[in-house]
């Protein structure tokens, strides 16, 4: 049995985890005991290095699908990255050029040690399968809530199908019984209208069939009255008729012959209404004969008026033309007599033939204001009072000297406004003037 010394050392010392011979060597660390405090319960149980990054018995404890559930596979994923980020967060601070590593044996403890750690091992096992067990029944206490829930759930939603269907059901029955009375009510509707229907066409046949048979009483009564006038009748006049049927042959051929005579005095009607449709026809047509012979005077005239017309204008022309070689005439012998008059006045100069024009101008619009005096004068002796008799002509004269004074003619030149009365005289003498 190894002494105090070594147990104590052995004590001191930090054992690696169990691991197989195969890894009995291997490279530590020489500041490992400094991180045990980071170490998680699951890792000093189940013995793994957090600084090593490839732990492949916990990641298939971990992975067990009998073992645990979907929530635990969450727990034991959650502490597998926390593990992780605690051996990369190591390997970055404690991992330095510095460092140094050993080469030491896997199995360096005795086995009292050994032993002591195995025993802690096992105790801490033991608790955490407790744990386990604890959580497996929570777990499956959970599940049998859960289950209950469902089934539940499944008989809620099979009773909800079940009244949906038999709400469903009863809609349809609802709606059956809705259309079949709506179509029983509309079919009473229309039973009800044909009864109307029916009621109204019998009281009309049953008031037609009333009048029928009180027109038929009618007759008969009118023929028994008949009879019995006609009995009457043979009865007053025994010796001129041998009974009804002579009497009855007797009024036939009389009736024939008022019918016959009420024939023709219709034809005679209707011949006098021909005839007097006749007459008008006929009047109309010697109206319309009228109106041709008219139409034709008229025509006539037209074509006269129009000849007459055309001998008028043509007549017109030869005037105009006339009057236009005399005015040319004229003009030649004006220039004639004008080109005389200045050289006799000695004139110097020879008379140009634009000052000619002015000069002819000049007297041309003086010819033509005296014209119009001339027009007034003659529309104010033309006016005429049946009242007053004939007026007096030096009344005319004053009246026709204020109209020439007081503006009436603007356009006449200050001479002609100064001696009007020279101008007034005839038409002809005017022109010739």
């Amino acid at each position: 049995m190894p002494s105090g010394k070594v147990i104590e050392a052995a004590a001191t010392t930090v054992a690696p985890p169990i691991r197989s011979d195969r890894d009995n060597l291997k490279l530590f660390h020489v500041q490992a005991p400094e991180s045990f405090h980071d170490m998680s319960v699951t890792d000093l149980v189940l013995g793994t290095d957090p600084r090593r990054p490839s732990q492949p018995a916990r990641r298939t404890w971990a992975l067990k699908p009998n073992m645990l559930t979907g929530r635990m596979d969450k727990i034991a994923k959650m502490e597998i990255q926390r593990d992780a980020l605690r051996n990369r967060e190591y390997l970055l601070h404690r991992l330095k050029k510095n460092d140094r590593f050993v080469r030491r044996p896997a199995c360096t403890d005795d086995h009292i040690t050994r032993a002591s750690r195995l025993i802690e091992a096992e105790r801490i096992t033991c608790e955490v399968d407790e744990a386990l067990r604890t959580v497996k029944d929570g777990f499956a206490a959970e599940m049998d809530r859960c289950g209950r829930r469902k089934d539940d759930a499944v008989r809620k939603t099979t009773a909800l199908m079940e009244a949906m269907h038999d709400f469903s059901d009863f809609v349809a029955t609802n709606d059956h019984w809705i259309k079949h009375n709506t179509d029983k009510s509309l079919e009473d509707e229309r039973g009800a209208q044909v009864y109307v229907d029916e009621r109204a066409r019998l009281l009309i046949e049953q008031e037609v069939g009333l009048k029928k048979r009180t027109v038929l009483r009618s007759k008969k009564l009118a023929r028994k009255e008949y009879k019995s006038l006609l009995d009457e009748i043979v009865a007053l006049t025994a010796g001129d008729f041998n009974g009804t049927e002579h009497l009855i042959t007797e009024l036939e051929q009389q009736i024939a012959v008022m019918t016959i005579a009420q024939e023709a005095v219709e034809q005679k009607e209707q011949i006098e209404a021909e005839a007097e449709s006749f007459r008008k026809r006929l009047n109309a047509l010697e109206q319309m004969a009228a109106k041709e012979k008219i139409l034709l005077t008229t025509k006539a005239k037209m074509l006269a008026s129009k000849r007459h017309y055309e001998e008028m204008r043509n007549l017109l022309s030869v005037q105009q033309e006339a009057d236009v070689q005399e005015y040319l005439n004229l003009q030649n012998s004006i220039y004639e007599i004008y080109t005389g008059a200045c050289s006799l006045i000695g004139q110097e100069r020879k008379a140009s033939r634009k000052e000619f024009a002015e000069q002819f101008c000049t007297i041309g619009q003086c010819l033509l204001d005296s014209y119009i005096v001339q027009t007034a004068v003659n529309h104010v002796f033309a006016k005429n009072n049946p009242r007053e008799g004939k007026e007096i002509p030096n009344q005319k004269l004053e009246e026709v000297t204020g109209l020439v004074g007081s503006g009436f003619f603007p356009h006449l030149t200050f001479k002609v406004l100064l001696k009007p009365l020279p101008l007034i005289r005839p038409q002809k003498n005017t022109l010739k003037s």
